[in-house]
Order: structure tokens, then C-alpha cells, then sequence
């Protein structure tokens, strides 16, 4: 990896999003967010009125791109696993929000992105919600309904 990518946001978020890693364009530009999948995800937050300036903060489980873009490796996830568990306690969102199957496998040791999404879970006594990641979007528009779902029923339980 090029870079370290660190979250960023509001000092005191409402939500905290997680991503599993920074993305491709990310390691090039060496800013979490920054290509398709990063406008798309503002996009996203923006909808449920959400901002990174005021009240969302968004994260990776690991603060690099893997090798070759793989999944992150069970020894790199439990290498940061303290970070973000610190991240969250620091933070203390009233919510979570999850991208994608590997950060709900990696935070609530769910594997599977269909048995994930469309429910409340909890991390750390949170409410947390999965839905699926921008770059996955970007790849399945067919799946943008579902996201949408996701997002709005989020947005229900935001206080």
C-alpha cells in the first residue's frame, strides 16, 4: 500500500459509516472517497440526510488497500481490529451504518450480505443496519432499490 487512509467526519457523529477498505482510486489519490464509489457513497448519505461535515463519520476496517485488491486477510482484520473497536467507543455514534459483507462478517459475524441487510443488529450496544457498498453498486445498478430500502429504513430509525 501507498498510503494510510484514516476516517474522517464530524468531531461528534450521529452515524458512523464503515467501508471495508479504501478502494483502488483511493490508494492512487491517497484520500478515502475519492473516485466513483466515494461520490457515490456522499450521494448516498446525503439522501438521509446525512453530512461529513456535520454529523457522519466514515471509516475502513483496515486503513489500506489490500495487494491485487483482495479481501482483507483474517490476520490484517484482527491486526486492526482494536482500532476500530477504539474508533466506535471514541466516536460513540447513536447509530452504525455497514458496507458491505465483509464489514458484517468482520463486526457481527454475519458472512452472508442477503441475511445481513433488512434488519437491526447491534456493535457495541449500537443500532447497526448493513446495506450494500457503493462500488457494488456501481457494478449491480439492479441493486440500487435494494440500497435505497436499506438507506430509507435507516433514515426511519435515525432520532
Amino acid at each position: 500500500a501507498a498510503h494510510t487512509l484514516n476516517g474522517f467526519g464530524a468531531e461528534n457523529p450521529t452515524v458512523l459509516c464503515f467501508l471495508e477498505a479504501p478502494d483502488t482510486a483511493d490508494e492512487r489519490d491517497g484520500k478515502l472517497l475519492s473516485g466513483p464509489a466515494g461520490d457515490l457513497f456522499q450521494r448516498m448519505i446525503q439522501a438521509i440526510g446525512l453530512n461529513l461535515n456535520q454529523n457522519a463519520y466514515v471509516s475502513t476496517l483496515i486503513p489500506w488497500r489490500p495487494p491485487g485488491n483482495r479481501q482483507p486477510t483474517e490476520s490484517e482484520l484482527a491486526m486492526c481490529r482494536p482500532f476500530w473497536e477504539r474508533e466506535v467507543t471514541l466516536l460513540h455514534p447513536k447509530q452504525i451504518l455497514l458496507f458491505g459483507a465483509g464489514v458484517s462478517a468482520a463486526l457481527l459475524g454475519i458472512n452472508s450480505l442477503s441475511k445481513a441487510r433488512g434488519r437491526w443488529h447491534t456493535y457495541q450496544n449500537i443500532p447497526t443496519l448493513v446495506t450494500i457498498p457503493p462500488a457494488t453498486l456501481l457494478k449491480l445498478p439492479a441493486q440500487r432499490k435494494q440500497a435505497w430500502d436499506d438507506l430509507q429504513f435507516f433514515q426511519s430509525g435515525l432520532s
